[in-house]
């Protein structure tokens, strides 16, 4: 039928019930998929920051002139996220719930974990910046505690939504009709 011609006769256009439709876990593992692939690149960025700040306090290498703190054990736990992202984008292609499932694992330990840790150490660095109005240290232009907790946090939210979108590509995984692997 051509699109100003005339209906095809005998069709009122109610025969479209037989059609199918695309089941709503394809179209959540379409979207989550997405979304996973965009936190995993933004958490290669937080990662970058770190070696960045790695490259200038212990190989001497001066990406700034700023004179920066000394690198803490959280931030070395916290690059083996770069191998977690892995993990999960290579279970991508093929809908590995099983590799997703060690990824959600993997980066809560990883990653969110080292977060945490490096939050509570800090604490009486921005309590002292909070309620007496002083820094030790200053980092581009800023507290150093304001920028690390600004650091902190935005790293905890992308790993936090990485996990929350990894979840629920497992969940759409392993609903029926979706192979489990």
């Amino acid at each position: 039928m051509h699109s100003y011609g005339k209906r095809a006769p005998g069709s009122d256009g109610s025969d479209h019930i037989h059609r199918e439709k695309i089941a709503s876990q394809y179209k959540i593992s379409a979207s989550y998929k997405q979304k996973l692939k965009a936190l995993v690149v933004l958490n290669a960025i937080s990662c970058s920051v770190i070696i960045c700040h790695l490259l200038q306090v212990k190989a001497n290498i001066s990406l700034t002139r700023q004179v920066l703190p000394a690198v803490e054990l959280w931030e070395y736990i916290y690059l083996c996220t770069i191998g977690v992202s892995l993990l999960g984008w290579m279970s991508l292609p093929r809908n590995k719930s099983n590799i997703l499932t060690a990824y959600i694992f993997c980066n809560a330990m990883f990653s969110v974990a080292p977060l945490f840790v490096a939050a509570f150490l800090h604490v009486p660095e921005l309590s002292d910046l909070l309620m007496h109005k002083r820094a030790n240290m200053h980092l581009f232009g800023q507290p150093c505690a304001l920028v690390l907790y600004s650091f902190l946090t935005l790293a905890g939210v992308v790993n936090t939504c990485a996990i929350f979108c990894a979840s629920k590509l497992v969940q759409a995984w392993r609903m029926k009709g979706c192979k489990s692997r």
